[in-house]
């Protein structure tokens, strides 16, 4: 008994067999599907920019798209993040006091 084909198995098999119809190999059906370093660049880098929830959400489908493993594509978007950090929230941002502030004027808790 053969198991069943997933639908993905199923696809590639109907592209290989589309492309050798068309005369080419499978090696050159690859090389003209297959993404540039500069697409995948692209890609990371605008995973690397989401929020993370979308980034989560997003992952998967876009590790098939770019014919890589999540967490190759994880790696490479932890390495885009660590050379171009996102800019902190506005909230986040601390302007320091202009003046020294005397802090044995503020309450203290009892001992």
């Amino acid at each position: 008994m053969t198991a069943a084909l997933s639908r993905e198995q199923i696809k590639a098999a109907a592209d290989r067999a589309e492309a050798r119809a068309k005369g080419k190999t499978e090696a050159e059906d690859f090389v003209d599907t297959a993404l540039s370093a500069a697409e995948i660049d692209v890609e990371i880098a605008k995973l690397a920019k989401l929020p993370i929830g979308v980034c989560e959400s997003t992952r998967v489908s876009a590790a098939k798209r770019l014919h890589m493993r999540a967490s190759v594509l994880e790696s490479a978007k932890r390495e885009a993040e660590e050379e171009s950090p996102l800019p902190p929230n506005p909230h986040w941002t601390v302007t320091p006091w202009p003046e020294p502030v005397d802090t044995d004027a503020f309450p203290r808790w009892p001992s």
